[in-house]
């Protein structure tokens, strides 16, 4: 099972991605081309030894449609939604 996190940061966000299926460098360019091809995808790294995927991009673009570009690549990845409680904001 893959996990994304996700983070904010100005009008784009950081998401981390479990990759499955790679078993060389080529296996990681050919996933980062699919990732890079995603409209408003600013950056890729993906590291092998990790499985994991970075990807920056803009936060319009969802999980789902990074999932399906490495999909079509044929790899696996999935995602974990993470709903995280803020308490004891008073303002903007």
């Amino acid at each position: 099972m893959a996990i994304a996190a996700s983070s904010t940061i100005d009008s784009l966000s950081l998401t981390q991605m479990q990759v499955s299926g790679m078993t060389c460098a080529s296996c990681v360019t050919r996933v980062e081309k699919a990732l890079k091809a995603v409209t408003g995808v600013a950056e890729v790294s993906v590291n092998l030894a990790t499985e994991q995927a970075t990807i920056q991009a803009l936060t319009s673009v969802s999980a789902d449609l990074l999932v399906k570009a490495i999909e079509n690549a044929g790899y696996a990845a999935a995602t974990r939604e993470l709903i995280m409680e803020i308490e004891g904001m008073t303002c903007a």
